[in-house]
């Protein structure tokens, strides 16, 4: 067995590597440095590149206002991509820093692992921003596209890797299947976090962590109810911006000792008498193991790994979040309580081995032999309907759909919708994307999908869904609708007339169809094709790169054409969405597509060209957006009144 870990930072990565590779079991350890902490680990088998870090490290050292952790990520991503080796069994990749890597090696069969050492970014955004807002503070900037990155991590990746029950039990709730999800404990160094006998005497309370998520505000409202005698709050690291109100909020004996290296750490652990770690949202929580190991109790939040390795009233105390009453009333238990603290540091060292490094390697080990064990990789889809359920999850299409902005939706929809219509929905999928302003702008949606999950998704949010393959009559009375949606869905069909000839069936005569597709003209396509036999189809499953999800392709003049032939009259076609003349860039690759995004999301619309799109859609419109009116039988054309024809004008 060959593991390969890919890491953009240093977290536990090195800790896992380096019992990887006692055993025999290290592919690579790919980092953007080499050990520094003196893991164990083999030079041959590390590659390390520091320059991704540069974007991280140089802005605020030239005091420059720019947050480079995204192209941080993106370009050790890309690097790193190169770097793996094919013929390794199972890769992990460490979140926001693996999407690019992970679609390297699953062509080739590799298992992927996104490990997350916290809990699922959704659930860390709602608590961190709900507990700045509870101290009055303006929530830390978290990037929405390493946030949109991770969530396709945890899609695209065979399992999700996580350190705790608490962390598993939030990607449970924000719908990963449990059996996809691998928790395993991480490990501590037991030699060097070891009991020594206290110097000085003092009931030292030692802070889990300083930051406004770790919960240092109600440990500091705890401490301050506590007894000024013989009582120190010991705290470490560097003080963030975030925590200097509180740390003035509150008057106690604090002590704070900086940044201290490993050897020091250990000793101040030793020195102190109970860690207090009452974090609001945490992964693990390292420091739980390094004060267990060292011998004194720990109190801690629910909210971290703490409940899978304390006993309550054995090795420490777990409290509610949010709590200072119950860690003051836990806090004097102890400090009046000599004997019980030190049976409580005897069961903690007790409990800390059975979370040695050496007892972590194996664990590591047993869950990756099991991965392999299991019979062949996650079940594969090999019906229609399975590859769309799958299509759903795994792809970038479920997370941009969650992104339409108010003027993106009129550039859809403006003047096209009436408040008694009666609106159909083509190909709806999980309805998260525009359906909830159809909702409030129509009498009813109704809506149909291939995939039966995607189609309870649509219901609960309001749609009169049902579950069809439209490669079948659609289960509605003639004349039904007043109009039919139908985004991105004829270039995923074998038949696309016979579904366009059903939605004509159940229109009302004069009712009107809103359709579009990918643009297959599009002027950077057109060059991609040309230059490098490039044709825009990109895949949704990427162990099967060649399997795409489009199967048939469309310009203006084609999709027109087919329209017209069922039945439809085009009164409109116009770009789906702003192109930019940047695109063009794309044709060079990956750096040409990264200058392109940078350039079109900070010029203006007159900068980009954009009106091109809507000017001369058929080259310059990266899809098409065509709004069609069902010709009435013939006889009767002469009914649709001058009202509705001015409705599409």
């Amino acid at each position: 067995m060959k593991v390969t870990i890919s890491v953009g930072g240093t977290w536990y990565a090195f800790q896992m590597a380096a019992q990887l590779d006692r055993r025999g079991h290290l592919d690579r350890l790919i980092a953007t440095h080499r050990p520094q902490r003196g893991e164990a680990i083999a030079p041959s088998r590390v590659r390390a590149n520091l320059v991704p870090e540069l974007f991280v490290q140089l802005p605020p050292r030239l005091h420059l206002p720019w947050q480079g952790e995204y192209y941080k990520a993106q370009l050790f991503d890309w690097w790193a991509s190169r770097q793996v080796d094919p013929g390794t069994d199972i890769l992990v990749a460490f979140t926001a820093f693996g999407l690019h890597t992970i679609r390297a090696v699953k062509p080739h069969g590799v298992i992927t692992i996104a490990e997350s050492g916290g809990t699922h970014i959704a659930h860390l955004r709602a608590l961190v921003e709900e507990e700045h807002r509870h101290w009055g503070l303006p929530a830390p900037r978290i990037d929405a596209r390493l946030d949109v990155k991770q969530q396709w991590e945890y899609g695209e990746a065979d399992y999700v890797g996580v350190l705790s029950s608490f962390s598993r039990q939030s990607f449970v709730r924000e719908g990963i299947p449990e059996d996809r999800i691998v928790c395993i404990p991480p490990g501590v160094d037991v030699a060097l976090f070891q009991p020594r006998p206290q110097q000085d005497g003092v009931f030292r309370i030692l802070a889990g962590g300083l930051r406004i998520r770790k919960g240092i505000g109600y440990l500091l409202e705890a401490v301050a109810g506590l007894p000024r005698r013989n009582i120190e709050l010991a705290t470490t690291g560097r003080v963030p911006p975030d925590a200097v109100p509180i740390l003035a909020k509150y008057d106690v004996p604090i002590r704070h000792y900086g940044p201290l290296p490993r050897r020091r750490l250990a000793e101040l652990f030793a020195q102190s008498s109970v860690l207090v770690l009452p974090s609001i949202e945490d992964g693990f929580g390292l420091v739980i193991l390094e004060a267990l190991a060292s011998g004194i109790p720990v109190i801690c939040s629910r909210n971290t790994g703490g409940p899978d390795v304390i006993r309550d009233g054995q090795e420490g105390f777990v409290v509610p979040i949010r709590d200072a009453a119950a860690l003051r009333e836990r806090l004097l238990f102890l400090y009046e309580g000599d004997a019980e603290r030190r049976r409580m540091g005897e069961a903690a060292r007790a409990k800390a081995l059975e979370y040695s490094e050496d007892a972590y390697g194996a664990r590591l080990v047993q869950a990756y032999r099991h991965l392999l064990a299991r019979s062949g990789s996650p079940p594969q889809e090999t019906t229609v309907p399975q590859f769309y359920a799958s299509f759903w999850d795994t792809t970038e299409m479920r997370d941009a759909c969650g992104h339409w902005s108010d003027a993106h939706f009129r550039r859809h929809f403006d003047g096209l919708l009436r408040p008694d219509d009666v609106v159909l929905d083509v190909g709806c999928g999980d309805a998260r994307a525009y359906q909830s302003r159809v909702l409030g702008a129509v009498r009813k949606l109704y809506g149909v999908d291939i995939s039966e999950r995607a189609v309870a998704a649509a219901r609960a949010r309001g749609v009169e869904a049902v579950a069809q393959d439209l490669s079948a009559p659609l289960p509605f009375a003639e004349g039904t609708f007043d109009k039919v949606i139908c985004f991105e869905v004829l270039e995923h069909l074998f038949d696309p007339k016979f579904a366009v000839e059903q939605m004509a069936r159940v229109l009302k005569p004069g009712g009107l169809l809103i359709v579009s597709v990918p643009n297959a003209g599009y002027l950077p396509d057109r060059l991609g094709a040309l230059l490098f036999g490039r044709v825009a189809a990109p895949p949704s499953d990427f162990a099967n790169p060649w399997k795409s999800p489009h199967i048939r392709f469309f310009n203006q003049t084609s999709l027109v054409s087919l329209l017209r032939a069922c039945g439809f009259d085009a009164t409109a076609v116009r770009s789906k969405s702003d192109p930019s003349i940047f695109d063009l860039l794309g044709v060079f690759g990956r750096p040409g597509r990264f200058i392109s995004r940078q350039l079109s999301e900070r010029l203006p619309r007159w900068a980009k060209l954009a009106f091109l799109g809507d000017l001369w859609p058929a080259v310059f419109a990266p899809g098409l957006l065509v709004v069609a009116r069902r010709r009435p039988p013939r006889g009767t054309r002469e009914a649709v009144s001058a009202a509705d024809a001015r409705e599409v004008s």
